[in-house]
């Protein structure tokens, strides 16, 4: 193997930038860089195309870069003293390379600020690379949580639907005759609709829809059983981040003040390729890493502690995959960059002199930076996104705080409504969380 750098495009010159005294040119400026410009470092593999003819699967390191400038100069600028405003302008952005400079594609160009650090970017790539690999060893569904807990949860969404059932099935009418005779103890409450409510959201997220999804699973892989195939593991983490900055390019007797706001997002794809020797207990959901991990997925809030901190995904993924053998992996990391240099606004002036144009332009920046490296060792980090912006999630997290709530306020009764002293309120007691794999939680 060797190492190659291809390059495409360039940075192209604007027409030079003049300053005048009273018309004559009294120095030139070097021109703004516009355009395109992208390179790409990687490794040649020999005989690549017959060996990939073969079988061979190949995850080679690159690096590719792009980037595009573009300016809009609004207006030049022209001073002078009280009786002669015009004795000094110029044209074209002559403050394009008064701005914070940095080499790229053979010429220095505005700055492009970084909003992610290098440890954000390593602290994804252990997330993902920690993803990648729990799910290795692991079947398209766990029959040995399901069995576990499926009596319990049944039993537990039994009891809430019942008193919703109750509540629905009693008219304004009936509530008022009922109310009327003050016989109070067979309206449900507010509080208990709440508390009714949250835990039939929960046991159908995390209790009813997981077995569902075991049962659709055991049967695609009864009716295709497999010995020996290539199985792909894949897992995505994201991020947004916006970073501003700002200063004051001092020339002359002017003083141009410059703002540039910068948006990034990154995402970090890991994946990871193995042959599968698929045996009858595997494909029906008794794998033996499931087994390995479920004590976990068993733990009380477990589920809530693996939406911060990926505790359940690094127990996977350092738990053995039995029957998986390892042909490759790689993390493909993306940042896409948004820059946009603003220049002139609020622009003063001193000396004695009279400002008659202001100098106003923009310069914008994209640029996309694109590396395909090897997934590292798992670890336990924060997560990089909580994924409070999908609805399911919040839905989630309001029943569970409003059962918290309660709880903490003494609102919610010690015992199940209605259930003997085995059983535990449904509010405090919530079955089958998963991420995909909950275990049985309490609050």
């Amino acid at each position: 193997m060797s190492s190659r750098t291809r390059t495409t495009g360039g940075l192209q010159a604007l027409s030079p930038s003049y300053e005048y005294d009273n018309g004559s040119i009294i120095a030139t400026h070097a021109p703004a860089r516009v355009g395109t410009y992208a390179y790409m470092n990687d490794v040649v593999t020999s005989g690549f195309r017959s060996r990939q003819k073969r079988g061979e699967v190949f995850f080679n390191p690159m690096s590719r870069t792009q980037r595009t400038y573009a300016v809009n100069v609004i207006s030049d600028h022209a001073f002078g003293s009280a009786g002669n405003t015009r004795q000094y302008t110029s044209s074209g952005a002559y403050w394009y390379n008064m701005l914070p400079l940095e080499p790229f594609g053979g010429f220095n160009v505005p700055l492009l600020a970084q909003p992610f650090a290098s440890n954000d970017i390593a602290m994804m790539l252990s997330e993902a690379s920690t993803g990648v690999l729990s799910k290795r060893g692991r079947g398209d569904s766990n029959l040995w949580e399901t069995a576990a807990e499926f009596g319990q949860t049944l039993d537990l969404f039994r009891k809430p639907a019942l008193r919703l059932r109750e509540w629905a099935s009693l008219t304004a009418a009936g509530r008022a005759e009922l109310r009327k005779k003050k016989d109070r103890r067979k309206i449900p409450d507010q509080r208990e609709l709440v508390e009714d409510a949250t835990s039939l959201w929960l046991q159908y997220r995390y209790g009813i829809l997981p077995i569902v999804r075991d049962v659709e699973a055991l049967i695609k892989n009864l009716q295709n059983l497999r010995k020996s195939v290539r199985k792909t593991t894949r897992d995505q983490v994201r991020r947004q981040a916006t970073v501003g900055s700002s200063g004051v390019i001092t020339y002359g007797v002017l003083s141009i003040p410059w703002q540039c706001q910068v948006t990034g997002f990154a995402s970090v794809r890991g994946m990871s390729l193995d042959q599968v020797d698929w045996n009858l207990l595997d494909q029906l959901g008794f794998s033996g890493k499931s087994l390995l991990t479920l004590p976990w997925e068993l733990v009380r809030l477990s589920f809530v502690l693996d939406w911060f901190v990926n505790v359940g995904d690094f127990l996977n993924a350092i738990a053995p995959a039995i029957g998986w053998t390892h042909i490759g992996s790689c993390a493909v990391i993306e940042r896409s960059y948004s820059a946009v240099y603003t220049v002139g606004s609020g622009t003063t002036i001193g000396g004695g002199k009279i400002l008659n144009s202001a100098p106003q332009g923009t310069v914008g920046i994209s640029g996309v930076n694109r590396d395909r490296v090897p997934l590292v060792m798992p670890r336990i980090v924060v997560k990089s996104d909580f994924r409070f912006d999908s609805a399911t999630r919040v839905a989630d997290a309001w029943a569970l705080s409003t059962g918290a709530v309660y709880s903490a306020l003494g609102l919610s009764k010690p015992a199940l409504r209605n259930v003997g002293p085995a059983s535990v309120s449904l509010v405090k007691d919530r079955t089958r969380w998963r991420r995909g794999t909950p275990g049985t939680s309490q609050l």
